[in-house]
């Protein structure tokens, strides 16, 4: 089997000078988005489902917002699989993932209303489980076949909840993979294979996850500090 060229891409300099002026807590944890609750609180109201309403305790600038640190936390409540809990760090998630945007949330909102609320935080709770140990495993879970466990959402946004579910373990290797991060690794990176749309096959998540990897012990090695996979993906986002 050939190598995905990803292999070969070189660590940035510019990567390893941001990581070695800061910490995973400053630069990972502290990682705020604003969101407008009230439109999430709305939406889970109109289909009835469970997990609301939005906790918005981080507030900068008088807006509403959640932080990383504030997702790691709700994680640690999903751990029995508890249906409540499980589609409360999905919502939380969700409205994380696209700020004070709502691109395609209202669609996704009402897949999990489809699909039901036990049936869905099911499929999550096991992929999240799985991606402990096993992150290109869990991505093929929510992605089988060319389809999507959860109708409506796709590699994106199921990349998140992975990433979420492991409540802030510095070693968790499930990743986020979306557009932005794809773009930049091509574009910037010269990842010339990677596409920027996100119908990513697994195999390329596990190319990602491993170039992740490759770059967190390479930046570790010079910086002199431990440098988790989530430091290079929150730095490849911000680029």
């Amino acid at each position: 089997m050939s190598q995905s060229p990803s292999v070969n891409l070189p660590v940035p300099p510019d990567l390893v000078t941001a990581l070695a002026s800061t910490s995973r807590h400053a630069h990972v944890h502290e990682h705020w988005v604003p969101v407008d609750p009230r439109w999430w609180d709305s939406r889970l109201t109109e289909h009835g489902l469970p997990g609301g309403p939005l906790q918005t305790p981080a507030g900068r600038d008088g807006r509403p917002g959640i932080t990383r640190g504030q997702l790691f936390a709700l994680a640690e409540d999903t751990a029995t699989g508890d249906t409540e809990a499980v589609l409360r760090l999905l919502w939380h998630v969700l409205a994380w993932g696209t700020g004070s945007g709502y691109r395609n949330q209202r669609a996704r909102v009402g897949a999990v209303a489809a699909l039901g609320s036990v049936e869905a935080a099911t499929r999550l709770h096991g992929a999240g489980k799985l991606a402990a140990t096993d992150p290109v495993a869990a991505y093929q879970s929510m992605k089988p076949r060319g389809d999507h466990r959860i109708r409506e959402l796709g590699p994106a946004f199921f990349t998140k909840y992975l990433y979420f579910a492991g409540a802030g373990d510095a070693e968790h290797r499930a990743v986020i993979m979306d557009t932005v991060v794809a773009t930049v690794l091509r574009d910037r990176y010269r990842w010339t294979t990677l596409s920027t749309l996100p119908q990513w096959r697994a195999s390329t998540y596990r190319s990602y996850v491993e170039l992740v990897d490759r770059w967190a012990r390479e930046a570790a090695q010079r910086i002199g500090r431990r440098v988790s996979p989530d430091e290079v993906e929150v730095w490849l986002y911000r680029q």
